[in-house]
């Protein structure tokens, strides 16, 4: 933790105490803009040396940039200035300042983005590091859409690290090369530039791939429109081969991506141009890597569907858990990839353990009925490396994922969680001829079972012996029933398998309300059975004894001389 942030906690919580103690009435704390504290104190005992005490507990030697202005209660009641200080400071004691980027990862504890915000689904491809094939998922993605006659519009947000030239050979690209056509780094800059960026045509930054490729699957291809980041070929025309790369750092250094209203206003009005001229039935944006404002603005306001990739390694660890503490928070849905694993018996093994990482987090950090996100394994694929190379030609790259030779590639895109997944597609298909299709991963079913397991289990707090009976850690099982058997008269178990919580509810529900809530329970329910198989019901009248008492020095596990005689006789247990 940075040294100004653990001064403001040490400094919340001494004068937290003091106010308790009555030595304070109230203070307020500002973390101003370089790197100071101002420590603003109302105090109730001017007999004490107050000055003093804090300096030396917070800010011995005067070492840190902290100012202590203390007033008395009476200059707050009769001095306007001090008064506005304080003024609806309850439970705001700290004003942490201003920051200058990331602010959507701060702000979005307080933000519940609606369900059916976006006319059209957003999908955004992030990754923590680079190199774990996130952009060329997100392009064989939008392949198998075009080839499902889906309209796809990406987006390249990696501004920094553009990696739309591996495909569909981009890089030669006419209309990129001549500057007929940009990107998003451009239009941002010229948005912000004309007075009205309605006139603006979008056609001028958007590729329709299909449209210069000769290839067989031309025709499909014309369902994706790619945003590229920016123009980034070589200018060889004229000379100045720089042109365009240049133009592009100049606007890149210029647009403001750390104001969240900014972006928003910015996405917002891209979205309405894309969906009003191109009419996509799906955006897909491509982030860029690690703790940035794009990925954060884009988690925090207009995603539906989050797809994160992240290895089986440390250095993925804190981009993995600040996703997941997002998506406990806020309203989209998630999808992992553990990639690049490794071909072998490794590679499984480090995507159980990336599994494991996943489930064991997100229990820990959420109460709430919400899904465990989708994880997928994505091995390394020797094919896809040559993407980009003139060897591994378009028509080899889409028929590669047309004819899904990649299986990871498959499973991925059949995720419930995606829009227009496969199973989706059939389910669309068999609706229209009157009959209804659901399709549960195992995984995912697996996990909402642990999940409500979690909720129940974390309530029970001790072992059976020392337990108090409770009805609500109580589980009836069809088993119990049969204990009012006459032919069935001994319970067997194992260690750990409920029988001494079992006998503890059944032995005292003479006693304790609780337990006769439990006994009447299985009554009930064992007279609803007896009922279906024609016997006659149990009665109500029952009494539990305690039979389990060892007698020393003697081979019978049973001491039936501790039994009652009168209740031995009767028949009614």
């Amino acid at each position: 933790m940075i040294q100004i942030l653990e001064k403001i906690n040490a400094v919340k919580h001494y004068l937290d105490d003091l106010k308790k103690r009555g030595v304070i009435d109230a203070y307020k704390v500002y973390n101003r803009l370089f790197s100071s504290l101002d420590v603003y104190v109302i105090l109730l005992d001017d007999s004490i040396n107050f000055i003093e005490k804090f300096n030396e507990r917070i800010n011995p030697d005067g070492r840190y940039k902290i100012n202590l202005i203390v007033y008395s209660k009476e200059e707050r009641d009769n001095d306007e200035y001090v008064a506005d200080i304080f003024e609806g400071f309850e439970g705001h004691e700290i004003e942490y300042g201003a920051r200058f980027r990331l602010n959507p990862y701060f702000e979005y504890k307080s933000i519940r983005r609606e369900n059916g915000e976006n006319s059209i689904p957003v999908v955004t491809f992030y990754s923590y590091k680079g190199g774990m094939g996130r952009t060329t998922t997100m392009i064989s993605y939008a392949i198998n859409l075009a080839m499902q006659d889906k309209r796809v519009f990406i987006l390249d947000c990696d501004l920094e690290a553009p990696g739309y030239l591996n495909f569909f050979n981009l890089s030669k690209q006419v209309d990129l090369n001549n500057g007929r056509i940009n990107g998003f780094v451009e239009y941002v800059s010229d948005t912000q530039f004309y007075k009205d960026p309605d006139v603006i045509d979008i056609g001028k930054y958007i590729i329709d791939v299909g449209q210069f490729l000769t290839t067989e699957h031309s025709d499909k291809l014309h369902n994706i429109y790619i945003m590229p980041a920016g123009n980034l070929n070589e200018n060889e025309s004229d000379g100045n081969r720089s042109y365009h790369r240049i133009g592009y750092l100049e606007g890149l250094s210029r647009i403001n991506l750390t104001n969240s209203a900014v972006v928003k206003k910015t996405f917002r009005q891209l979205f309405e141009k894309v969906e009003s001229d191109i009419q996509p039935d799906i955006i897909l944006i491509d982030s860029r890597t690690g703790f940035n404002d794009i990925i954060g603005n884009a988690i925090t306001y207009f995603s539906d569907t989050i797809v994160g990739f992240f290895g089986s390694n440390r250095q993925t660890v804190p981009g993995l858990l600040q996703l997941l503490d997002s998506y406990k928070t806020l309203n989209f849905k998630l999808v992992l990839v553990n990639s690049i694993l490794p071909k072998g018996d490794s590679g499984i093994q480090s995507h159980e353990s990336f599994k494991d990482l996943v489930n064991g987090y997100f229990s820990d950090i959420t109460d709430e009925d919400k899904d465990f996100p989708e994880i997928f394994p994505l091995f390394r694929t020797g094919d896809l490396e040559y993407l980009g190379v003139s060897s591994f030609s378009d028509d080899k790259y889409v028929d590669y994922v047309k004819n899904n030779k990649n299986e990871d590639y498959k499973n991925i895109f059949s995720s419930n969680t995606l829009p227009f997944n496969s199973s989706k597609i059939v389910s669309e298909h068999i609706s229209k001829n009157g009959d209804t299709c659901q399709n549960y991963k195992t995984i995912t079913l697996r996990n909402k079972i642990l999940q409500n397991l979690k909720k129940t289990f974390s309530h029970i707090t001790a072992f059976a012996e020392s337990a108090d009976i409770s009805e609500s850690t109580f589980f009836y099982r069809y088993c119990m029933y049969d204990l009012f058997d006459e032919n069935k008269f001994l319970i067997l178990g194992y260690k750990g398998t409920g029988k001494t919580y079992l006998y503890k509810a059944l032995a005292d529900s003479n006693k304790k309300e609780e337990s006769k809530k439990i006994a009447n329970e299985i009554v009930k329910r064992a007279n609803i059975l007896r009922r279906s198989r024609h016997q006659v019901e149990v009665t109500p009248n029952l009494h539990f004894i305690d039979v389990i008492s060892i007698n020393p020095g003697d081979n019978r596990f049973i001491d039936f001389n501790n039994i009652d005689i009168d209740a031995k006789n009767r028949r009614d247990f």
